[in-house]
């Protein structure tokens, strides 16, 4: 009985690090048959779109339009089993593309090694649970590159859409080879580039303001929604397919003002190992070679992958209430990238634009990545040779459409209300991204490193209970302000009588709660020193003595001596937050609250000290100047001794 027991808790947890490793065994088993129309669906919508966005951003990749496609199927498959997002679609990006262009050199050799490469590194990175080494790019570097690359992208496929040949792939001279050339425009070019992009941005509009139906509306309804709808979610492909159509009427006509994509090969992909050495005119480029001149782009390309991939599943997962595992998207990532290095495939990550069609339509499972897959397999199979008839422009158009949502000005306007430090790193990499991809990522990881490690060597002091904020500064400083002008006040009223001290409600002041319209009252404002002056005059016309009867809001800041107003004083201070507190409720008459003690307890103060009826201060309070002092001298010493520790403090 006992040898059998053991064996049963490790067989279940082996079951659960397998159905964890494998997310699949969570949703098959429970897969049901209504879900399979909706994956159905999504998967073809999905197929529509890739399809000619592969060919699209192979160009973008510097590759052959083939190899857009080889990159489309295996991330689809993989993702299947081992992703843990249902919307998530793995491919060709315009983000990687362009990253492939700058560290492959046009060369599919170098493309499908760093794949491999790439994919190991994921792979790496997932096993020894390194995902929070992304959290070491920012999101000002990432929104900076995004921007950037948005611009690029946007201007390296305007060539095509005016026709041109033989432009550069560096930013600013493609601007200034394009600009100086622009005289060569093919007008057949970019009239159909130009109204692809206005079908595109017009299908697009048209499906972000698609009114919603109920399956109360009359079929009749029903069905114009669903052909509206499923027209501008496919935009992509029914454009492309429009332009073809028009480039095939021109070639049985015998002209041809349009520039095709030309030839493709037809079938699949061989399977084969991904290439180590690469034959030159004279001899064999080894292996370490081919790593040194890829360099920075081992580390920058898996983690922009990477980054890309696991912000999108985040997004969708919040916003369809599900969870994932970000080392499991490392992982699938990884083998999904090692895997498609064998069918030739060039780095590959989550698409955002496809994994939003996906959440639209329904998806229900990761299984409409097997739909997706199965598509661009018959594409490869059997209609290769219609891609042949497919105009330069129009695929120009699909990637200037799906490029120029990823620039977001309001990033810029943001950081400058919320944190203008961090506007820095998002400029620094903006700006670099033009001269170089990698220069741009490289240098904004840096400033932003260089940022967080001065914050973490020069840390801001503050009380370990009490957090600083700007209100308690902006609030700290007001009421500080207000104090001193209310004290001196005091001081002057009170140095204005035979008095050689400040009453004994001067020395209460702080816990008077409405002093602001006591400051309004006395002679400091203009208001209360015509009041006092008036006043004064008239009691000297008449010649009576100072008056010690109570007055309106100046007998409780200054009653000339006497310490019966000071059992009328109540509250606490509520301008900065002062070490020292005050009770709640009336002063006992003959007492006054001391500012230097607390009771064990945190409350109020505890120390008490007698006042004389007289006005005069005992001697044992600490701090208090002697008799004879000035005014100024007074108001001065407990001013730095009520307010300067506890702004120490607060700092």
């Amino acid at each position: 009985m006992w040898a059998r027991g053991p064996p049963e808790p490790r067989r279940r947890c082996w079951l659960r690090a397998l159905r964890r490793r494998l997310p699949v065994l969570g949703w098959l088993p429970r897969y049901s048959p209504g879900w399979l129309q909706l994956d159905l669906i999504a998967g073809v919508t999905v197929g529509l779109t890739v399809v000619p966005q592969a060919l699209a951003y192979a160009e973008v990749a510097g590759l052959p339009p083939q190899y857009g496609l080889y990159s489309s199927f295996v991330g689809c498959f993989v993702y299947c089993f081992l992703g843990t997002a249902k919307d998530v679609t793995l491919g060709p990006t315009a983000i990687m593309s362009l990253l492939v262009s700058s560290y492959a050199f046009h060369d599919p050799v170098y493309a499908v090694l760093l794949t491999f490469l790439s994919g190991c590194i994921q792979l790496a990175m997932g096993l020894l649970h390194l995902g929070f080494l992304l959290d070491f790019i920012s999101c000002p570097v990432i929104k900076g590159f995004t921007s950037a690359a948005s611009i690029t992208i946007s201007f390296n496929q305007v060539k095509n859409i005016l026709g041109l040949h033989g432009i550069p792939r560096q930013f600013f001279l493609q601007v200034y080879e394009t600009l100086r050339r622009i005289g060569e425009t093919r007008p057949g070019d970019a009239i159909l580039g130009l109204v692809c992009l206005a079908a595109l941005a017009g299908l697009r509009a048209m499906k972000s303001r698609l009114p919603p139906t109920s399956h109360t509306e009359p079929l009749a309804t029903r069905a114009s929604y669903l052909i509206v709808w499923t027209c501008a979610t496919a935009r992509n492909a029914l454009v492309v397919l429009f332009a073809g159509l028009v480039a095939y009427c021109f070639q049985l006509r015998g002209s041809q003002p349009l520039t095709l994509t030309g030839s493709i090969p037809q079938g699949l992909p061989p399977c084969r190992l991904p290439p180590f050495s690469k034959a030159v005119p004279n001899g064999t480029m080894p292996f370490g070679t081919m790593v040194e001149d890829m360099g920075v782009g081992l580390a920058v390309v898996p983690l922009m992958g990477l980054v890309e991939t696991i912000a999108i599943a985040k997004a969708f997962a919040s916003q369809n209430d599900y969870r994932i595992d970000p080392n499991q998207e490392l992982l699938a990532m990884g083998f999904a990238n090692v895997l498609g290095s064998f069918f030739s495939s060039y780095p590959v990550t989550g698409s955002f634009g496809r994994t939003a069609v996906n959440a639209q339509t329904g998806v229900c499972t990761p299984a409409g990545g097997l739909v997706t897959g199965a598509l661009v397999l018959l594409s490869l199979a059997y209609l290769t040779s219609l891609f042949y008839y497919i105009p330069k422009a129009a695929l120009a158009a699909v990637i200037i459409s799906a490029v120029v949502p990823m620039f977001d000005a309001r990033i810029f306007r943001m950081l400058w209300r919320v944190k203008r430090l961090d506007l820095v790193p998002l400029c620094v990499t903006f700006l670099f991204c033009f001269w170089e991809v990698q220069y741009g990522i490289v240098a904004g990881v840096l400033v932003s490193g260089i940022l967080l490690l001065y914050s973490i060597a020069r840390p801001p002091l503050q009380h370990p209970h009490r957090a600083p904020s700007s209100w308690t500064a902006t609030a700290s400083a007001a009421s500080i302000t207000r104090w001193w002008w209310g004290w001196q006040s005091c001081c002057r009223s009170c140095a204005s009588t035979a008095s050689r001290w400040p009453s004994a409600a001067c020395r209460t002041r702080f816990s008077e709660p409405c002093w602001l319209q006591t400051w309004k009252d006395s002679d400091i404002s203009p208001a209360g020193r015509r009041q006092s002056g008036a006043a004064e005059q008239s009691r000297g016309a008449v010649g009576q003595p100072p008056s010690t009867a109570p007055a309106p809001a100046r007998a409780r800041c200054c009653p000339r001596g006497s310490s019966s107003e000071a059992e009328e004083l109540r509250g606490a201070f509520s301008g900065p937050r002062l070490l020292a507190r005050w009770p709640r409720g009336p002063v006992q008459a003959g007492q006054c609250p001391a500012a230097w003690g607390r009771d064990g307890r945190g409350g109020g103060v505890t120390r008490r000290v007698p006042i004389a009826a007289t006005g005069s201060h005992p001697p044992s309070i600490p701090g208090w100047p002697r008799p004879g002092s000035s005014c100024l001298f007074k108001s001065g010493v407990l001013f730095l001794e009520t307010f300067l520790t506890p702004i120490c403090f607060e700092l």
